[in-house]
């Protein structure tokens, strides 16, 4: 059998080659026996600095391709695609590096793709914003372009909140931890509720005069809501009576209020306050609905010079001292005010529980030389 002319190159160790002065000659290829690294000679350079034409992570000098007897002592784990032609990767292909040696990525679609700077850098932009997105002035349901700004609600109701609904999940897909700003800049405020589905918890409303709320959404359909900012308006009812010339046959009545003040009033859908179905003059009550701080302010005034006195009383029945308990109380001649702060449970209801010498009579609010007014006004402090 013949056998061929045995070659062999030139070979050290990589220890050996790095300290060696010894100078291949041009085109003569010298390699290291330990880490598979291959350099041609130039006939001037020792190998120190020569530059390395293969390496082992190209010409592996362990294992042999399986389906090529071509490739002899080349492992299959060395194989690398050539890069496309330009600097945009395709499908299972490297990307060729640019002019100046960077490397660009796809627009990423999945969240495991790379993204661009550009991506990278209008996912950080949008994240910072919070400006506004759009003014309303009427009832609306939140878009995905809310998401990180601000809804401005620009309306003069004193009577009625512009409504923002935030849809469920399944209608507009706002990615957890959206936030979402809704502020209240006119003299009117805005509530914020969910559609059916979605749970929101927190303070909900935005009060006139700059009044902002926080939406936060925590989870698929649920959402959080918190005050940022109070505005310049607290929940108010202001009652007064219309009626003079009323004569007292009992010493002990409750005041026939029978009248809104909407100027002193600020309680729309009456989310805060409300008055029994019974009305106003029968009931002479009023319900607190919700729990917080609250100031009570009664300004009275009645004819003549009797001696008189005025309880505001927390009551449970119309007109009725069934259940009644004093929160405040005042005696006067002719007129007074008192003013009280208490801490009020959602459902209680308070009145004016005034007594006179039989035969005195009632005046209506401003109605004496002077002005002097009778009305009873509760306001809503804090939670």
């Amino acid at each position: 059998m013949a056998v061929g002319t045995r070659m062999q190159q030139r070979r050290a160790t990589a220890a050996e080659w790095n300290v060696s002065d010894y100078v291949l000659a041009a085109g003569e290829i010298g390699v290291t026996t330990d880490t598979g690294v291959f350099k041609w000679g130039d006939g001037s350079n020792v190998w120190s600095d020569l530059p390395v034409a293969f390496e082992a992570v190209y010409l592996s000098l362990e294992g042999t391709a399986a389906n090529s007897d071509l490739l002899g002592g080349v492992s299959v784990n060395s194989l690398v695609k050539v890069a496309d032609t330009d600097v945009n990767p395709t499908n299972n292909t490297y990307v060729k590096r640019t002019a100046d040696g960077g490397v660009k990525a796809s627009d990423a679609t999945e969240a495991t793709e790379v993204t661009t700077l550009q991506q990278q850098s209008a996912a950080i932009l949008e994240s910072q914003k919070l400006l506004p997105s759009r003014t309303v002035t009427a009832n609306a349901t939140l878009a995905i372009g809310d998401a990180f700004r601000s809804v401005y609600v620009n309306h003069a109701s004193l009577t009625a909140n512009v409504v923002i609904t935030i849809p469920t999940n399944a209608t507009v897909a706002f990615a957890t931890g959206t936030v979402i700003e809704i502020t209240a800049y006119g003299a009117g405020g805005a509530k914020v509720v969910g559609a059916g589905g979605v749970t929101l918890l927190g303070d909900n409303i935005a009060m006139p005069g700059w009044g902002t709320v926080r939406l936060y959404k925590a989870d698929t359909d649920s959402w959080r809501a918190t005050v940022i900012s109070a505005g310049k308006r607290l929940p108010t009812i202001c009652v007064k009576r219309t009626a003079s010339g009323d004569n007292y046959t009992t010493a002990y009545v409750f005041v026939p209020w029978d009248t809104v003040d909407t100027v002193e009033t600020y309680n729309p859908d009456n989310e805060w306050f409300s008055i029994p179905g019974t009305g106003l003059a029968t009931a002479r009550r009023i319900i607190c609905n919700k729990d917080g701080e609250y100031l009570f302010n009664l300004n009275f005034n009645v004819a003549g010079t009797n001696v008189t006195w005025a309880r505001i009383a927390k009551m449970t029945a119309d007109n009725s001292t069934t259940g009644m308990n004093i929160i405040g109380v005042q005696s006067a001649n002719g007129v007074f005010a008192i003013t009280v702060k208490k801490r009020v449970t959602a459902g209680q209801s308070f009145g004016v529980h005034h007594g006179f010498a039989t035969g005195s009579t009632g005046v209506a609010d401003a109605e004496s030389t002077g002005g002097n007014p009778s009305n009873f006004k509760i306001m809503r402090v804090s939670d």
